[in-house]
């Protein structure tokens, strides 16, 4: 076997990689979310909720291809469904990179009062599933490693907080404070 020279490995690190076509049609959606021609907020959310589809089904993937059973994956991309289409996009009309302003309202009011299953471990698989959703969105480059950093920080400050929001919630205790984290 011929023993390759530095400027042969050099060559061969050098070639430039096709782009991911997902995440070419995922970063057209932003543009054309953002652009100034578009008439109503309807349309607006049309397009993110497309491109939120194509993101949950790229985390889907990543997941599988890193070992995750379909049934495990699923239920990660479901969860970050309810977080970044059901509340981020059709209550708050943000999109996922500004999921950092949303996590507290998210998982302090929103996930305890209106998700009928909430209790303590669900909230803390939600929220593993969030962080793995944006540790995947920085690892495509679709978001800043700092944003993904960030997001990630708040989670894990805040969770035991929001499992206790979940806990006094659920069992009716009388030291539940109803307007701690409402978002008004």
């Amino acid at each position: 076997m011929k023993k390759q020279t530095d400027k042969e490995i050099q060559i061969e690190t050098s070639v430039p990689q096709a782009p991911d076509p997902d995440i070419v049609e995922i970063q057209q959606l932003a543009l054309q979310a953002e652009d100034d021609d578009i008439s109503s907020d309807e349309k607006r959310d049309k397009i993110l909720e497309k491109r939120n589809d194509k993101l949950i089904d790229l985390f889907f993937k990543a997941l599988v291809e890193k070992g995750l059973s379909e049934k495990v994956s699923n239920k990660h991309a479901d969860n970050v469904y309810l977080f970044i289409n059901t509340f981020m996009l059709f209550r708050e009309g943000y999109t996922m990179e500004e999921g950092d302003c949303c996590l507290n309202d998210f998982f302090g009011y929103f996930y305890v009062r209106k998700c009928l299953w909430s209790n303590p471990k669900n909230l803390k698989t939600t929220a593993v599933s969030i962080q793995k959703f944006y540790k995947c969105m920085a690892d495509k480059g679709l978001i800043p490693l700092k944003t993904c950093e960030k997001i990630c920080n708040i989670i894990k400050k805040r969770l035991p907080d929001w499992e206790e929001e979940c806990r006094l919630y659920n069992d009716h205790d009388e030291n539940w404070d109803p307007w701690k984290y409402a978002p008004f």
